[in-house]
């Protein structure tokens, strides 16, 4: 994914994230492992999305503030 594309680089420790508060991912589950991840190296809380195609988009969405 490219959430695990973005950790796996190495220069990532080089750039200033702390300006990012809130990410969202859709189409297919993100592994709890990457999601603890991401949210540990950044400081953003991770939201998950999906919904059908033909659907509204993300008809259906993980509240921010939900702990896991």
């Amino acid at each position: 994914s490219l959430y695990q594309a973005l950790l796996n680089h190495p220069d990532l420790k080089s750039y200033d994230l702390s300006s990012l508060l809130v990410s969202v991912s859709g189409a297919a589950p993100m592994p709890v492992a990457t999601l603890k991840e991401y949210e540990s190296t950044t400081g953003a809380n991770l939201a998950e999305g999906y919904g059908l195609p033909s659907s509204v988009r993300d008809s259906r969405g993980e509240a921010v503030s939900i702990l896991r």
